[in-house]
């Protein structure tokens, strides 16, 4: 019975964090940042600056590097959109061209069914929502840096805890490898001729903290101007790089360079972040690892929960773990033994 009304109450907390959302989501970014820019304010009030005023130093840090960011994306963006009625034709000719291929290899229907759907006819009102989003986003990023700067200043209370300091480590080395990961490509787009490059390498820098899909995502709107406004060897080329560099930095620089920063197994993290995406949208995604870490953190406070907390583990922190345990264990058999 205690099982089923744990099930259920749990059920009810998802579900309800789901519907609240647009109100925990900004939340969960601007905790997430603190915690990550904790380090900088402590060192700051070390040096004689009142915790108050070095905590929302920081934060207006972060806020000009995030809008002047910011700025230069939208700029990309404008010229994207100025760009609309020459995508529109350029993909009008490549549907033509791409029904009479399919009519002269006999597959008649299927080119009759592509002539219908006109999607160079519907580009153009992507334009609008597409702007509203992104202006939606920067608004939100702007409140999210104000309440991080007030996270701030209960943080330290919090600071010495183990899934704080492995936040820590898996943002700052996610950041720098999710920074170089979008330079590489932003400049590969730019090397190709791709237009909108700069945009391109920051939504893969954004992006690359989605695990498994984020990448994958990055790589669609490129790869698809590049076939539209080049050739389909320009798409092909375009996509290669997208490949190689995340095959590298993802598959094996990261592991080398991240070791146990977030000390989840790979399953966990793909199970968290369809799971967290579920609950909070797109920004649980984006923090499914962190969010993951403390909840690790949670339920390893909890003797009945403590196995489930273990699971979570990849399996070199497991192997430590039990090995710790192995020598705490002998280390108190020692003094029984020398008294026999």
């Amino acid at each position: 019975m205690r099982s089923l009304l744990a099930v259920a109450g749990t059920l009810i907390v998802i579900f309800a964090v789901r519907i609240a959302a647009p109100v925990v989501a900004p939340l969960c970014l601007a905790a997430v940042l603190a915690i990550a820019f904790e380090p900088i304010t402590t060192r700051l009030a070390r040096r004689g600056i009142p915790r108050w005023c070095a905590a929302i130093a920081t934060s207006l840090g972060v806020l000009v590097v995030a809008g002047g960011l910011a700025a230069l994306v939208l700029r990309a963006a404008g010229d994207i959109v100025d760009g609309l009625p020459r995508y529109s034709e350029a993909l009008g000719a490549l549907e033509h061209d791409v029904a009479v291929w399919l009519d002269t290899h006999g597959l008649e229907r299927v080119a009759a069914s592509m002539s219908q759907v006109d999607a160079a006819a519907r580009l153009p009102a992507l334009a609008e929502p597409v702007l509203r989003g992104t202006i939606d986003v920067i608004q939100t990023l702007i409140l999210v840096v104000v309440v991080t700067a007030f996270i701030q200043l209960e943080l330290p209370s919090v600071r010495r805890h183990d899934a704080v300091e492995r936040i820590q480590r898996y943002v700052i080395v996610k950041g720098a490898l999710s920074a170089a990961n979008g330079l590489l490509l932003g400049l590969w787009c730019w090397a190709w001729g791709v237009e909108g490059a700069l945009l391109w390498g920051v939504l893969a820098f954004a992006l690359n903290f989605i695990p498994v899909i984020g990448s994958l995502a990055a790589a669609v709107p490129p790869v698809a101007l590049a076939l539209v406004l080049g050739s389909p060897a320009d798409a092909a080329g375009v996509a290669a790089g997208y490949v190689a560099v995340n095959l590298v930095v993802d598959n094996i620089v990261e592991p080398r360079v991240m070791g146990r920063a977030a000390g989840l197994s790979p399953l966990v993290v793909l199970v968290a972040m369809l799971f967290w995406g579920f609950v909070l949208g797109p920004i649980g995604a984006l923090l499914s690892v962190p969010l993951t870490i403390v909840l690790r953190a949670a339920l390893a406070t909890s003797p009945g929960l403590r196995w489930i907390a273990l699971l979570f583990d990849d399996d070199a922190d497991q192997s430590r773990e039990r090995s710790s345990s192995r020598r705490y264990s002998e280390r108190r058999s020692i003094p029984s033994t020398f008294a026999a």
